[in-house]
Parts: structure tokens; sequence; C-alpha cells
């Protein structure tokens, strides 16, 4: 860990069709020596109305997107925030494939090698039948005040990643 900046980040996403990828928000935390030395959180005008469903589980709302940038301005900030770092996520995969497909629009990539918290869980715990966020936190003790929030998120799954990093 010593010498490796990581970056802890979480999306929450707009997909109203197969095609149609959008972000609405990018959270990170910058992990240097295991202490977060800064946060991104960016919340994104995806362009339309946004599902209800996704205003129910986020709590994000069109009025608390509507002065906010469209994605590829987020997503340029986000990628000098990252530079060089190894990005950490849970389900990295799953977060990079999809901030590549939006990414891809504008011809930016994250090239950025990763580190998987879901697999990490699946390691440490690997009776156990879910790995979920939530779960994950439960049983490492991690506090997640405000899920599927990307900062908040992001702070918890950097808590789970040291955790279970300092334990290996």
């Amino acid at each position: 860990m010593k010498n490796t900046t990581y970056v802890v980040f979480d999306l929450e996403t707009v997909c109203t069709c197969p095609d149609d990828k959008e972000l609405l928000e990018i959270g990170a935390v910058k992990l240097k020596n295991g202490e977060i030395v800064d946060t991104f959180q960016q919340l994104i005008n995806p362009g339309y109305s946004i599902p209800d469903m996704i205003k129910e589980l986020t709590g994000i709302t069109d009025e608390m997107v509507a002065d906010k940038p469209r994605s590829r301005k987020a997503l340029s900030d986000f990628k000098k925030f990252c530079k060089n770092a190894v990005m950490v996520g849970h389900d990295v995969s799953y977060d990079m494939k999809y901030l590549n497909t939006v990414a891809g629009k504008y011809r930016m990539k994250f090239k950025n090698q990763t580190r998987d918290t879901l697999k990490m869980s699946q390691k440490r715990f690997p009776d156990e039948t879910k790995h979920n966020l939530k779960i994950l936190c439960e049983r490492l003790g991690v506090e997640h005040e405000h899920p599927h929030r990307a900062l908040d998120d992001a702070k918890a799954t950097a808590a789970c990643f040291l955790k279970m990093y300092r334990s290996a």
C-alpha cells in the first residue's frame, strides 16, 4: 500500500435502455499510505428526467442536477483526479465497464489498474454467499450512512478495502 495511490470510487447511474447509459453521480476518495487525502464528488445532469425508480433509490432529483455539468465535463475532471492511481470499487469490473462506455462517447478511456473489494470479500469470507456492499460493511463493522450516494458508497468501500488489505 505504501507509495501506491488508490482511488476508491462509486457511480450512480441512469439507464433508460441498454444503449443509453448515462452517469448521475461520481464519488471517490483518494488514498495514500492508507489515509484519505482527497475526495471527489460530482452530480451530473444526464440530459433528461431521472426515472422515478432511480430518484427513490438515490434521493437525487431533477432539481438537484439541473445546473450540474454533463458527463463529458465530469469525466474529464474525474480522469484528472484519478491520474495513474489504482482504481478500487465494489464489483469494479462493472463500474469500469460502465464508466468506459460513457467515457467512450467522448473518446476517453480509463486504463487504470483495478482492485475489487467484492473479490476480496469472496476470498476473505469463502463460506458466505452474499457479498454486497451492505453485507460487507456489516461484517467488517464499517458505518455506511447513505447507501446509493456515490461519495458515501466510495467512503464505505474504502473503509472495507483498508480493513481487508491490512488483515490479509
